[in-house]
């Protein structure tokens, strides 16, 4: 599991980010269970709900996504990867 993120659990679902993978993962706050990504899509320079295979999502899941989405990452997208230095 991800860092996990100073957005308050809502009722289903929570947020946390992979700094790896530079998504935010989207689990079900009872079982623990990843449920989604919430991933950067260049092309469209939007960030994008990536569900799981088998998972179903009401109104009220998707509201808390979008609004997670509107108010708490970055409108540019992700950060940078930071390259290593070499030191010589």
């Amino acid at each position: 599991m991800g860092t996990s993120s100073p957005y308050p659990p809502k009722k289903h679902i929570e947020f946390a980010y992979d700094a790896t993978e530079r998504k935010y993962q989207v689990f079900s706050t009872s079982q623990k269970t990843l449920l989604a990504v919430i991933e950067w899509y260049p092309r469209w320079r939007k960030w994008v709900l990536v569900p799981d295979m088998d998972t179903i999502w009401d109104c009220g899941c998707l509201q808390t996504v979008i609004e997670y989405i509107q108010h708490n990452l970055p409108k540019t997208g992700p950060a940078p990867k930071q390259d290593q230095q070499t030191i010589l």
